[in-house]
């Protein structure tokens, strides 16, 4: 759409300024003013959330009741950022869960573990007691682990990465092995590092490389079925250093046959992609290495800074709900295999909330649209389309769709223009249902086979030159529930075929399951054979024919089998579909008529 691209840091600009668990006293950690940031050494973690920005005074504690909202099921997708705090509260806990998270990110500090254990196995066992699984990104060396010869700002490079990872010169990655030895039955992903393309790591890009590969083989010896996530990188920002990262793994001669040192790719995502042409997650992906393009991604962090009031880069409560909505499915259809909102609450931090929750519990708006995405967004698909293309004046009206949901067919509507936009969709069924960020739900009937939506201009734009949106228009999920694959049946085939020509033809009935709306009605078909018995070979993909003719060899059995597909992407199953056979005779007729042919 002739969109310039480009990456900006609004909303970070405080990792380089921040102060980061500066070690000043032996117990305790301090911000600039002398505040306490993180509990005492090993009592409760340093989380990141309360040192990427100091707050002006030192936070109250916060106290956390019950919700008055009703919880929702775990999603498999989803989860959250530091839902431990405050102080390792189960209370926390269960309102992630309560939000539908299935997960909670928090960093495992190296420094802050050097004067016990207690503080990661209050969080731990915190997080058990509501069947939330934590994904523990390990950082900060402790002083003793720090190679001195490098400065840094923030966190310092391990020294020692040189050596063998259980070797005594190499502290770190005997602590990273000592950490995922003493939680492997509980915590099974380790995130090494955060934004290693950002002022979080010091070290060059084959140093990170490097202390990565080792981390990986120290993760690996405790516990073989762990998953290892590349820190998290932040947006496209410092293109070459990220590059830098990836090339430098590859280019360990040990990489390829050890995975490339890392199971997924983190990715913090914020306010790209969703709000705009440019689709970041594929751009960035396409940076990397094409040995590496296909590892799986989560991303790890997520969100927009809230207020109460207008403020530029920030978005108002109820913007923060219509936000997730928009860049959780934007995050989906690209194939993200988690998502970890940044974050559960404030931590503290009243200048850039981010939370969920305030951090007295009192639930945001967002809570309700985290909710709502974790019922009606899909955790798994069978595919996914986005269009700009289908909306006027503009062309700004984003539609995402799913197919193939546990719902059914799921679709994602918002404006990210100035400029209302109508946008006229498919009906794949006679009614449907509405779903909006606050909860509410309404009737979607169709008209001639049609919708019409309508929706208002985004009015929230971010700072950069020229803008692009920060939040949508508010975004409404359309849900079409046909939960139920179609069933073919192939016409018989004689045992005996006297010409060459074997025509195949089909029949489809689409049956109305139980909870649907309606059936859709079939829409694609897929076919294969087997030659004597052997191995299923594909005939034809994705047609929208029901006969065809396939051009055999005399003298040979042939097995064939077809499905459909549905209009809201059921696929029906292989297992449920009949087979027919035939053997062509050797003295078979070579003539045949013209069908759609597939010659073999």
């Amino acid at each position: 759409m002739g969109k310039k691209i480009r990456f900006n840091h609004a909303g970070h600009w405080f990792v380089v300024l921040a102060v980061v668990c500066l070690w000043l006293a032996p117990h305790h950690v301090f911000g600039e003013d002398g505040s306490t940031l993180c509990a005492p050494l090993g009592l409760a973690p340093c989380n990141l959330a309360t040192v990427k920005s100091v707050p002006d005074t030192p936070p109250t504690s916060p106290t956390h009741g019950a919700l008055d909202t009703p919880g929702v099921a775990q999603n498999a997708v989803l989860g959250v950022n530091f839902a431990n705090y405050p102080s390792n509260n189960p209370g926390s806990y269960a309102q992630a869960k309560a939000a539908g998270a299935r997960y909670d990110r928090v960093t495992f500090s190296m420094a802050g573990a050097q004067s016990g254990w207690e503080g990661y196995d209050a969080l731990v066992a915190a997080a058990n007691s509501q069947n939330i699984e934590v994904l523990a990104t390990l950082v900060e060396p402790a002083a003793d682990a720090c190679d001195a010869s490098i400065g840094y700002s923030i966190w310092c490079v391990p020294k020692g990465l040189n050596l063998a990872w259980n070797d005594s010169g190499n502290p770190w990655s005997n602590w990273v092995y000592s950490a995922v030895q003493r939680y492997k039955n509980s915590i099974h992903a380790w995130e090494i590092w955060n934004e290693p393309n950002l002022a979080f790591w010091a070290g060059s890009e084959a140093q990170y490389a490097q202390m990565l590969k080792r981390a990986y083989q120290a993760v690996k010896a405790a516990d073989p079925t762990a998953t290892v996530v590349f820190g998290g990188i932040y947006r496209g920002n410092n293109a070459g250093r990220t590059q830098g990262l990836w090339n430098a793994i590859v280019a360990d001669p040990e990489a390829a046959a050890n995975n490339y040192f890392f199971d997924v790719q983190g990715f913090h995502l914020y306010d790209g992609g969703h709000c705009s042409y440019t689709d970041e997650i594929e751009i960035v992906r396409s940076w990397m290495p094409a040995v590496l393009r296909g590892k799986p991604w989560w991303i790890t962090e997520s969100g927009v800074r809230v207020q109460d009031w207008s403020q530029q880069d920030f978005a108002l409560s109820n913007e923060q709900a219509d936000w997730i909505i928009s860049n959780y499915s934007y995050a989906l259809q690209k194939g993200m295999q988690r998502y970890y909102f940044w974050r559960m609450t404030d931590g503290g931090n009243t200048n850039e909330p981010w939370g969920l929750l305030k951090d007295d519990g009192t639930p945001r708006p967002a809570f309700t649209a985290y909710q709502v995405a974790a019922q009606y967004l899909p955790t798994s698909f069978a595919w996914s389309v986005r269009h700009f293309d289908e909306s006027t004046p503009s062309q700004t009206g984003s539609r995402i769709t799913f197919y193939g949901t546990p719902l059914g067919r799921v679709s994602v509507f918002y404006n990210i223009g100035p400029v209302p936009q109508t946008l006229t969709e498919t009906a794949i069924l006679s009614t449907g249902t509405w779903v909006y960020p606050n909860g509410s739900t309404a009737a979607a009937p169709s008209s001639n086979g049609q919708r019409v939506i309508t929706m208002p201009g985004a009015v929230n734009y971010n700072s950069w030159s020229p803008p692009d949106c920060l939040v949508p228009s508010s975004p409404v999920i359309l849900i079409e529930r046909d939960t139920t694959p179609p069933v073919t049946t192939l016409a018989t085939l004689p045992a005996t075929s006297e010409s060459i020509a074997i025509r195949l033809h089909w029949t489809t009935t689409d049956p109305l399951g139980a909870g649907d709306q309606g059936a859709s009605g079939p829409w694609l078909y897929d076919g294969e054979f087997r030659v004597n018995g052997g191995a299923w070979q594909t005939l034809f993909s994705e047609e929208t024919y029901t006969a065809t003719a396939f051009l055999g060899v005399r003298g040979t059995n042939y097995t064939f089998r077809v499905r459909a597909i549905d209009r809201a992407g059921n696929a029906q199953a292989w297992a449920s579909a009949n087979i027919v056979a035939t053997t062509i005779a050797a003295n078979a007729n070579g003539k045949f008529a013209f069908l759609p042919t597939i010659r073999r």
